[in-house]
């Protein structure tokens, strides 16, 4: 079973990482591991890794909480070449086949798709896009309108180096942000359909013709926030 995450020095913040091993964490872990303090996930086609791999936490008593995390690829990311993620929400069912990672943040070499919020099995066009506000309905479609790459916002996500993100999710709310700017902020209203788990998932996906992705995630942590 999951180990109790410990405390960390600043009030109300629990660390899910503690830069030794991957306590606490499950899934696919035959391709995630610990490197120089930080979770390092390789995925290699011509080991026959798979197309993609999770790392879950489950041990999380509310689905409104903040998470704060540092990301980056070790290769620099290219067009097409390899996808991080970050799932908020998710749970212990499955959509199309794979794990329910709830609402995703993703990164890849599209930089259309930076910093935008989307749902496993709802990928593409995701829920809102970078530069977006948005409030869904109960019953109204969920993929966001198409728009223009002149209408996206100027993109702070650092190919070469570490990326700070915060994923805030209350009640029907979810704010995500990058090196310190708002990418998207939804309002989720359809009380049907919209992700209703606690699960926080890593994601590591390799390139749509098979190119292998090399990333780390470091300094993860998670505070409770009280229902709205």
């Amino acid at each position: 079973s999951p180990s109790s995450p410990s405390s960390v020095a600043k009030a109300n913040w629990v660390s899910l990482f503690d830069g030794r091993d991957l306590a606490g964490w499950s899934g696919g872990t035959r391709y995630w591991s610990v490197v120089d303090g930080s979770i390092d996930a390789s995925l290699d086609a011509s080991q026959g890794h798979p197309e993609r791999s999770y790392l879950v936490w489950t041990n999380v008593s509310s689905p409104d909480f903040e998470l704060q995390l540092q990301f980056r690829f070790v290769s620099a990311v290219r067009g097409g070449h390899g996808t991080l993620g970050v799932g908020i929400r998710g749970s212990d069912r499955r959509v199309d086949t794979v794990p329910d990672a709830g609402y995703i943040f993703k990164v890849s070499g599209v930089s259309s798709g930076r910093g935008s919020i989307c749902r496993e099995g709802e990928q593409y066009p995701p829920l809102v896009w970078r530069g977006q506000q948005r409030r869904i309905k109960p019953g109204e479609r969920r993929d966001a309108a198409r728009i223009s790459r002149d209408a996206l916002t100027a993109d702070p996500f650092r190919a070469d180096g570490w990326n700070e993100l915060v994923l805030v999710a209350q009640g029907e709310q979810v704010i995500v942000q990058v090196n310190g700017v708002t990418t998207a902020e939804l309002w989720d209203e359809d009380v049907r359909n919209r992700p209703t788990g606690s699960f926080i998932t890593l994601i590591a996906r390799r390139g749509e013709v098979g190119e292998d992705v090399h990333l780390q995630f470091k300094d993860i942590r998670l505070k409770t926030l009280s229902a709205p």
